[in-house]
């Protein structure tokens, strides 16, 4: 694996305007992989899926490569390109998506761009991933391999690796989803990103796929000083000081006179 999969990270990485990947790690040929058993029943579902033998295997919108990726890796660049100048099938829309602390929550919207996809049997997946993981952060060491790091982990697929029914297929339909899940397995949340594609369960091509970042809301702690302030020297002249218990101080000379008496109270 070491010598192939490098070579799709960096593809993907060099190229994130038009490709991004989701890794799917699995129990073979390294049974000790902390990423697979961090989800082994949502990766195990998608080898079956896929049929999935050996690795490092490659597949690419679900049907236009499907294969080793020994065979990938030297027409990668051709394969992705050509693929880019397809229009898409679909739009992926998000609202309100977020981040606060460990809930990622939000909606997803799929509209039909194609009047052929009335009909179809299609699914949308939406699947968090973390975009760096670091080889060191596992006691078990996944793989024998020097690789140092993994990118584009797969974490958790939204509700679960069965996807969402679309109802809506006729051009211009749409279907909408709520996702509310509270982070798992996750290593570092600044690598976190979240994968929406939809897929023709049939045939299993990929219409569309984009990645998303979560907007990070920062939590507040509320702090009370109601019983840590105090001021001196009271009564006070031209100038007062003010001290928060926390061995720091303010200490106002003269300017606050000049600021009483350039505002109203």
């Amino acid at each position: 694996m070491q010598a192939y999969s490098p070579l799709v990270y960096d593809h993907v990485n060099n190229n994130s305007t038009i490709c991004f990947e989701v890794a799917y790690h699995t129990s073979f040929p390294y049974s000790n992989d902390s990423m697979y058993w961090d989800n082994t029943a949502e990766s195990d579902q998608r080898v079956g899926y896929y049929a999935v033998s050996g690795v490092p295997y490659s597949i690419m919108d679900g049907n236009v490569y499907d294969g080793p990726s020994t065979v990938f890796t030297s027409g990668i660049s051709s394969i992705v390109g050509n693929r880019a100048a397809v229009a898409p099938k679909y739009s992926i829309q998000s609202t309100n998506f977020t981040l606060n602390g460990n809930l990622l929550s939000g909606s997803f919207k799929f509209t039909s761009a194609d009047a052929s996809n009335s009909g179809e049997n299609l699914v949308a997946h939406i699947v968090v991933i973390e975009k760096n993981v670091l080889k060191s952060a596992y006691a078990a060491s996944p793989g024998s391999n020097n690789e140092t790091s993994y990118e584009y982990v797969m974490r958790k697929m939204l509700p679960d690796a069965d996807g969402m029914v679309l109802v809506n297929t006729a051009i211009n339909g749409s279907d909408s989803t709520l996702i509310n899940w509270t982070l798992h397995k996750i290593k570092n949340i600044d690598e976190l990103r979240v994968v929406v594609f939809v897929q023709n369960n049939t045939t299993k091509e990929v219409y569309q796929a984009q990645l998303f970042n979560p907007d990070k809301i920062a939590t507040i702690k509320e702090v009370s000083f109601a019983n840590s302030i105090s001021i001196y020297p009271n009564p006070a002249k031209d100038e007062i000081s003010i001290s928060f218990g926390t061995n720091s101080s303010i200490r106002f000379i003269r300017a606050l006179q000049f600021f009483r008496s350039s505002c109203s109270f």
